[in-house]
């Protein structure tokens, strides 16, 4: 994932399935180095959200993860639990508050994750 222009990156929201428990381990690493920016590990509960009607949960990070406009993270979850929802027909580049998000395809193994399909409904930044 690219971003074109700096942003913090507060958590990110995952699916999830109606009345799932879930434990997450998510990494947010810096190609540019392979270098990891953040790790954070909890457990979590699905909740309904309501404008989307879909399940999902807020990754919330311990402190906000500055990334810098024009470079590459990759973002990994570890995700223990039941079966989940998980996003489709996504898009290669999106527009959200005025910041240009552009997806492109992991050179590593994804189960089952592509640009297309995805688990990340929200990224959580300002």
């Amino acid at each position: 994932m690219t971003v074109d222009e700096a942003i913090k990156l507060y958590g990110v929201q995952h699916f999830g399935s109606e009345g799932g428990k879930y434990k997450v381990s998510i990494e947010v690493k810096d190609l540019a180095d392979d270098s990891s920016v953040i790790k954070q590990s909890g457990s979590y509960s699905s909740e309904k959200d309501e404008p989307y009607s879909y399940y999902g949960f807020d990754v919330f990070f311990d402190h906000p993860v500055s990334l810098e406009g024009d470079r590459t993270y990759k973002i990994v979850s570890l995700i223990k639990g039941p079966n989940s929802w998980y996003g489709v027909g996504g898009k290669t580049s999106v527009e959200c508050h005025g910041v240009q998000f552009t997806f492109k395809k992991s050179q590593t193994y994804g189960n089952g994750t592509t640009v297309l399909r995805g688990q990340f409904p929200t990224f959580l930044f300002c």
